[in-house]
């Protein structure tokens, strides 16, 4: 009886040492974070707020010769969306753009999708798609 408690002593020995210094590290690490009624406040002095933005068509490049876009006539849904995110940020947008859409593809008139470039910090309130309806002209 007294064999079955004392074999292999020497690996019962180690293990309570490990055992004892993962306690104490976890002791120390605790000690060293103390929770606090502090770390459970939400900080409300940057609050997140909604802004109705307008878009803005970033349109590059020009149609290929013989063609021509008049942008008075270029037609988008929607003209603006509403965007989510802290008051500071929010105050200094004023429009929002669409990801360049390259006007040297298009010889004929076109219904596109076209994404929103992303603002970092706030994000749309709605999936951030526009339909932009392109039409090309034959340049006289």
């Amino acid at each position: 009886m007294n064999r079955k408690y004392l074999g292999n002593i020497s690996l019962k020995i180690v293990t309570l040492i490990l055992a004892l210094v993962v306690w104490f590290y976890i002791v120390g690490e605790l000690n060293e974070y103390p929770f606090s009624d502090e770390m459970l406040k939400i900080n409300f002095s940057n609050p997140l707020i909604t802004k109705v933005v307008p878009i803005q068509l970033n349109m590059v490049g020009t149609p290929p010769g013989g063609f021509k876009i008049d942008q008075s006539k270029v037609e988008f849904s929607p003209k603006e969306l509403v965007m989510i995110g802290p008051k500071k940020l929010l105050e200094r947008i004023q429009y929002i753009k669409t990801v360049p859409i390259d006007l040297k593809e298009y010889s004929k008139s076109n219904n596109i999708t076209a994404a929103l470039e992303p603002v970092f910090g706030a994000r749309p309130s709605r999936e951030g798609l526009i339909e932009i309806k392109i039409p090309v002209e034959k340049a006289e």
